[in-house]
């Protein structure tokens, strides 16, 4: 069970981090973009989205990369009309969009509620000093689209060059640095005549979002007649390539610098994922499983069935009983003669249901209560009545799922499973105590030491690594408060897995940043290996005995759903004590339903003559399903979960920005 619950937390968590939200979607259909170099460098940029949404979208991101650049001297979205293009857009006839940014991520959320729909989105905005005037040329070097979440259909750049005329065309270069995204370039030249400025038109039908349309353009300077000249060399990217080149050797430095820093933390942190692998190995493949395995042969089926089914559901559920387990005490007080089984009619609530039985069994006390030990005589007072002679399995029932689905009386069945929950616990613990149940399976004593040793562990590795990277006072003192405070938790609850794995991953969430060094990563790979590790640690444990057993259980378990019984065709009344004895092992075990089935189809002989018993079998198999069950709290707020919705687009929707929609 344990392994099982290891892939779906894993899973889980991965679902959590990426934040997605299943039945939405949108696509980017056609982009078309004008944008015009202005004498003084300014950069002028109208752009026309077009949105298909599926779903319910708070509105559009525009994500503008400002890296080199001051300044963005005004940033406008409008909704145009419906048909038009950029010359035909009024202030008459524009819809101003209210628009934040968010300077984390230089992105622009343009708030449009949009559902199920198309949608055009205008966008407006001046870039100051795009473009830059040197000695012997002017040149804009922009990423047009870029840091794009989906891929955009039929896109059209306009580059509208400064001044009028083609006369010097042959001066103008360009370049299509995007070697990813695709697409091509022409220069439009206009009538000598016209008065139009020279064009570069870009075309792309479809520019991946990986894509960026970065263009490099150069133009002789004296289009640019209003911008200042730059006194460099004549060969600024150049300079600044040897900037970058500069700044990249000390980043390179100051990284080696902190690599050897914390050369221990990484050594620490990967001896310690090796030590964790072994563990982790050991625990799957575990010896004394193996031997389990090998020697669950000497414990056949003749052997097992005179077992006490109530010790045989507590080996098989490690020590972790569930409250439908009330039925194998109560089988074991039939199978020692402590209580005998007979018909009865099924409720009528049952009778009522689709599925339900028309016959039930009731069990009658035929022992003395002052020969019980503590367990058998708590079930017997709490769950017999009439004095604590006679149970009746519906006493122990939740709703029907045809009372779930009318909603009949569920103030007082929630009640009663609470008042069940209760006494359910009360009588495990008597058992736990109980020969020769704490013999064979006793809580894990370990546990607190083990959580406690990997809080403390994972504390001081988090706290070093923020030390290290120079985290502030103010957040090292939250992070080491709210960690502790984890550990704590952990230990507290020592029981229970999720307060460890809530503080393994608020652990992993505070390192995510460190990633890029190499302690950091080292410890990361040991932090997973811990999540993987934490929930196969065992909360109980089975003696060497106990392993044997539980081995030797799930092979007759499988046995007993396929209805492989010894005997079976005399079609005696021992045959009869038979199959009933072990369609009460087969309920212990969870397949009651399959053993009935089978042993049917299997041996109709005997089936016919035990059909009574079998069909109160089936009784209280359909009654086992509805044990486990509690009614949902009733509430009064009437409220709902709406995942299609957001509150966080105003400061970035937490989603790293870029061209899309939020």
């Amino acid at each position: 069970m344990k392994k099982r619950l290891v892939l779906p937390f894993i899973v889980l968590l991965l679902l959590l981090l990426a934040g997605c939200g299943p039945g939405k979607d949108y696509t980017i259909d056609n982009v078309e973009v004008q944008a015009r170099i202005l004498p003084d460098g300014d950069l002028i940029v109208q752009e026309l989205f077009t949105y298909t949404f599926k779903g319910s979208w708070n509105g559009a991101t525009r994500y503008i990369d400002t890296a080199g650049h001051p300044e963005i001297e005004y940033f406008e979205a409008y909704i145009p009309p419906a048909t038009g293009k950029f010359a035909d857009f009024t202030y008459d006839n524009l819809n101003r969009l209210t628009v934040k940014l968010n300077q984390d991520n230089d992105t622009y959320y343009a708030y449009t509620a949009s559902e199920d729909e198309r949608k055009r989105v205008y966008y407006r905005y001046r870039v100051k000093a795009a473009a830059v005037r040197y000695t012997d040329r002017g040149e804009l070097d922009w990423h047009f689209l870029t840091h794009n979440q989906k891929d955009l259909g039929n896109v059209t750049i306009d580059i509208l060059l400064p001044g009028s005329g083609n006369s010097d065309s042959g001066r103008v270069g360009y370049e299509l640095l995007d070697t990813a995204g695709g697409g091509e370039v022409v220069m439009l030249k206009p009538d000598a005549s016209s008065g139009s400025p020279l064009t570069l038109h870009y075309a792309n039908e479809r520019l991946a979002a990986d894509g960026t349309a970065h263009m490099r353009i150069s133009f002789p300077e004296e289009r640019m007649g209003d911008a200042p000249v730059y006194n460099g060399t004549g060969v600024p990217q150049e300079v600044e390539d040897e900037k970058a080149a500069q700044e990249r050797e000390a980043r390179e430095a100051a990284r080696a610098e902190r690599d050897a820093a914390l050369a221990p933390v990484e050594k620490a942190a990967r001896l310690l994922s090796l030590g964790f692998a072994v563990m982790l190995v050991l625990r799957i493949l575990s010896p004394r499983r193996m031997m389990a395995l090998m020697r669950r042969g000497e414990l056949p089926p003749s052997i097992l069935e005179t077992m006490d089914p109530l010790l045989a559901a507590y080996i098989y559920r490690r020590g972790r009983l569930k409250k439908r387990d009330l039925f194998a005490g109560v089988f074991s007080l039939r199978q020692r003669g402590l209580a005998v089984m007979e018909e009865g009619t099924a409720p009528v609530r049952f009778r009522q249901d689709d599925n339900g039985p028309d016959r039930l069994p009731k069990f009658i006390f035929q022992g003395q209560r002052r020969f019980l030990n503590k367990m058998d005589l708590f079930l017997v007072k709490r769950f017999f009545r009439s004095y604590g002679k006679q149970f009746s399995p519906e006493t122990i029932a939740g709703p029907t799922p045809k009372e779930r689905k009318s909603g009949k009386d569920r103030r007082s069945y929630r009640k009663k499973a609470l008042q069940l929950e209760k006494d359910f616990k009360e009588w495990a613990a008597l058992l736990s105590g109980e020969k020769p149940f704490q013999e064979y399976v006793r809580p894990n004593p370990h546990l607190r030491w083990i959580w406690g040793s990997l809080s403390l562990l994972h504390l001081l590795f988090v706290l070093y690594l923020l030390a290290e990277e120079g985290a502030g006072g103010w957040g090292y003192g939250v992070a080491a408060v709210l960690l502790t405070a984890g550990g704590i938790l952990s230990t507290i609850y020592s029981r229970k897995t999720w307060p460890m794995l809530l503080s393994l991953l608020g652990c992993l969430l505070t390192v995510a940043g460190l990633a890029d060094t190499r302690a950091g990563t080292a410890y990361i790979y040991l932090l997973f290996l811990t999540l993987v590790l934490v929930p196969l640690v065992p909360r109980y444990l089975l003696s060497a005995e106990a392993m044997r057993y539980r081995s030797a259980l799930k092979l007759w378990r499988r046995r007993l759903g396929q209805g492989g019984v010894s005997g079976g065709a005399a079609g005696s009344a021992a045959d009869t004590e038979a199959f009933v004895r072990w369609g009460e092992f087969a309920l212990t075990l969870d397949v009651g339903k399959r053993y009935l089935a089978a042993v049917q189809r299997r041996w109709p002989g005997s089936a016919e003559v035990a059909a009574g018993h079998l069909v109160m079998l089936e009784g209280l198999v359909y009654t086992q399903r509805l044990v486990d069950y509690v009614t949902p709290e009733l509430s009064s707020s009437g409220s709902s979960y709406d995942g299609g919705g957001s509150s966080g687009g105003s400061s970035g929707g937490g989603d790293g920005g870029g061209t899309g929609a939020f």
